[in-house]
């Protein structure tokens, strides 16, 4: 998918975050970023997380070509895989430092220039390669979402003997496209996850890895729980199990999360850790449900605070909670990508304690948007996405 945000004179910065959600909308699961700005702006960034947590998309970027060392954005971002450059005679190019992931050929690469073919270099001609890469690591494990991709690319990287061992110049090396699609960390990827509940709790129970051929039970170390409370792609840790080879399985309950009826879902999923704390790919996904969100509040004492809107996205019509501690002039605002005030849904004096506001974007078309809450010297914004 080709999406045009740069002229004849430079990138167009203010397209950007529109092409990156436009892309992420329609199916795009790699999205290239071959360009550079100097500084991070705010759509754009949050327009990589959207793109990476609610699509599941991998995100590459081009490190930059400037003569300072540090990693340009958006690749500096950290949902977006940052790749430096190698020429023939193994010498980084590009931008570098400790935020550059990997690093491809970037010199003599042979393109067309929209009337010919030439010899080219520079990062922006990097990054490709590594997007077309993740492309078929998707095309080979459909099954992977972009937490494996990007780690497939990474932990099969490698250093040549002829390059110089610094993360900071190559990240975690050259890329390397066999490795990738025949690593071992495919082999060890954690089999028949279950979740049932216990005591009204999530109880996560899967099949012990058995070594391979090229593995022992010395190179398994532990297991590692992965949770996303709000999306199915923007998953944490949350917690890890010592590998024991002498279960049948291992189980692992998370009594911080309370199973209840209702629209919520928590996901969970589980990868094996290497001896070397590199991961496998992720286990099959299970979930389970947690209820509704909250609309009414505690008469005990309360706190400034402004809750994630539910539902989230939506389509038109979506609530959002707040509380006030104190009386005071307060407001609350919609506010597009590019800051532009969209509609003003409170804007009066209010008494101290907890509210919940309607807010209908029939009249708006599908995106990112923030709101505002502000009272007294207080002041928050949230992310909300329009789908429809």
């Amino acid at each position: 998918m080709l999406l045009k945000v740069a002229d004849n004179i430079g990138v167009l910065s203010q397209f950007i975050d529109d092409a990156i959600i436009w892309a992420a909308q329609h199916g795009a699961k790699v999205i290239n970023m071959s360009f550079s700005l100097t500084t991070n702006t705010i759509p754009v960034s949050n327009a990589i997380n959207y793109a990476y947590d609610y699509y599941g998309a991998v995100l590459v970027a081009s490190s930059g070509n400037f003569s300072n060392p540090p990693v340009c954005f958006p690749a500096s971002h950290d949902k977006v895989l940052a790749v430096g450059g190698i020429d023939i005679f193994w010498r980084n190019e590009g931008n570098n430092g400790p935020l550059l992931d990997v690093v491809a050929p970037s010199w003599n690469l042979f393109s067309f220039n929209g009337n010919n073919y030439e010899y080219v270099g520079g990062t922006s001609f990097s990054a490709p390669l590594v997007s077309s890469l993740a492309a078929l690591i998707y095309s080979y494990l459909p099954y992977s979402i972009n937490h494996d991709v990007i780690n497939l690319i990474k932990n099969e990287a490698y250093y040549d003997t002829r390059m110089i061992n610094n993360p900071d110049l190559f990240g975690k090396g050259l890329i390397n496209c066999v490795g990738s699609l025949t690593s071992l960390h495919i082999a060890n990827q954690p089999k028949n996850l279950i979740l049932t509940n216990y005591n009204s709790h999530p109880k996560l129970t899967w099949d012990t890895n058995i070594p391979t051929l090229a593995n022992n039970i010395n190179d398994f170390s532990k297991y590692r729980i992965l949770r996303s409370l709000e999306n199915q792609y923007n998953y944490v840790n949350v917690g890890e199990v010592v590998y024991d080879h002498t279960l049948q399985t291992h189980t692992w309950t998370d009594n911080s999360i309370i199973i209840r009826k209702g629209p919520l879902k928590v996901y969970y999923r589980v990868v094996l850790v290497m001896s070397d704390d590199e991961e496998s790919i992720t286990s099959n996904e299970v979930s389970a449900p947690i209820g509704y969100p909250s609309k009414k509040f505690s008469t005990s004492k309360i706190d400034y605070s402004l809750t994630q809107n539910y539902p989230n996205p939506f389509n038109p019509t979506t609530t959002i909670s707040y509380s006030l501690p104190l009386s005071g002039f307060t407001t609350l605002k919609i506010y597009d990508i590019l800051t532009n005030e969209v509609a003003t849904l409170v804007n009066e004096d209010k008494l101290a304690g907890s509210y919940v506001v309607e807010f209908n974007a029939s009249n708006l078309s599908s995106g990112v948007y923030f709101y505002n809450l502000t009272s007294g010297s207080y002041s928050i914004n949230k992310k909300m996405i329009l789908m429809k």
